[in-house]
């Protein structure tokens, strides 16, 4: 395989502190190719700690980044984008349960003796969450329905507290007590909140409130995951408060989050690749996993000429990167996985 090479000025960065070093070594060392920095007539090992300490100020030089090996294009992507962003420290899982522990202040600030519980479900309560990929997935149980103004006052505050979220956001639905109880399908929410909406609640926040309501049939998936695998932040046990769901439920709405599939997958292969691992685990042996246990089950259970375009999913999710990979593999698999799961 050919080298390939990146020029950039670091003037703004160097010399490289411990902090940077050790955030670029987590990075440099995850790829199976060579990586040098180039400098000043020095070569610098990428993944050497000393190396990159003694770096030192490169001012207005350019510095050549050389990659060679399996996964150099990856590499070069993936330490560009880190470059570009400063190298700033990597959050991880407490900085997440530290930011829910603002939101609960502020909801049962808002909220008061209507609130009953918020339950954090997906790979936070799984934990395989990755601030770089990975979302804060929660329910907010209430006892009395909301009024508009309350519904107002909620998005604006998950609004505000965005700015310290992931990249990715919030994924959060108020639902009532006694919805959560009997888990009709598709299940009603009292309001909702994600990331995609954020520009529209900054503009209009009542005009949001009036138009985004009714049912959601991923609640359904939502409270089988939290039935299993939950981390709560406030209220009584989740057995307590939501409902058993039903499979058949379950499976049509995961059916529908992969729905139009192979426009999907140019747009977040990961998730799609990873949410029907686990539809199919779920279908065929009743298991409830997090994304990364239901890539690792179907690298041991669905045929193996897929094990590569899976194993790629999981690795790209757990490191917080892109996935690079196959698409006719990728589509391939789709088809076949879906076809298991109606099956």
């Amino acid at each position: 395989m050919n080298m390939i090479c990146l020029k950039m000025n670091l003037g703004h960065l160097t010399p490289f502190n411990r902090d940077q070093v050790m955030r670029l070594m987590q990075t440099t060392c995850r790829y199976d190719c060579h990586i040098m920095f180039l400098h000043n007539n020095r070569t610098i090992n990428g993944k050497s700690m000393l190396g990159l300490l003694s770096l030192g100020e490169t001012g207005e030089e350019m510095v050549e980044i050389q990659f060679e090996g399996a996964d150099e294009e990856q590499a070069l992507r993936d330490i560009r984008l880190l470059l570009e962003g400063g190298v700033q420290p990597e959050k991880d899982r407490q900085d997440a349960v530290f930011l829910l522990g603002v939101l609960k202040e502020r909801l049962a600030t808002l909220m008061k003796e209507n609130l009953l519980g918020i339950y954090v479900h997906g790979s936070l309560a799984f934990g395989c969450f990755h601030w770089n990929t990975s979302d804060i997935d929660f329910l907010v149980v209430v006892k009395q329905p909301m009024t508009l103004e309350e519904k107002i006052a909620f998005v604006r505050t998950m609004e505000e507290l965005s700015d310290e979220a992931p990249p990715k956001g919030f994924e959060c639905s108020v639902m009532l007590e006694s919805v959560c109880r009997e888990m009709p399908y598709p299940a009603p929410f009292e309001v909702h909140f994600s990331n995609m909406w954020r520009e529209e609640i900054r503009q209009d926040a009542e005009g949001y409130c009036m138009r985004v309501q009714g049912t959601d049939p991923d609640l359904t998936t939502h409270v089988l995951s939290l039935r299993h695998s939950n981390l709560q932040v406030l209220g009584p046990q989740a057995m307590r408060v939501f409902g058993p769901v039903k499979k058949e439920n379950c499976l049509n709405a995961m059916y529908l989050d992969t729905d139009h599939v192979q426009e999907k997958l140019m747009k977040n292969a990961i998730y799609i690749i990873l949410t029907l691992c686990r539809a199919v685990a779920y279908k065929q042996e009743n298991l409830v996993l997090s994304k990364v246990e239901g890539g690792e089950w179907a690298i041991r259970n669905m045929p193996s000429r897929f094990q590569a375009v899976i194993q790629a999913a999981v690795n790209a999710y757990r490191e917080g990167r892109e996935m690079y990979f196959d698409m006719e593999d990728a589509k391939e698999f789709c088809n076949v996985a879906i076809s298991e799961m109606l099956g």
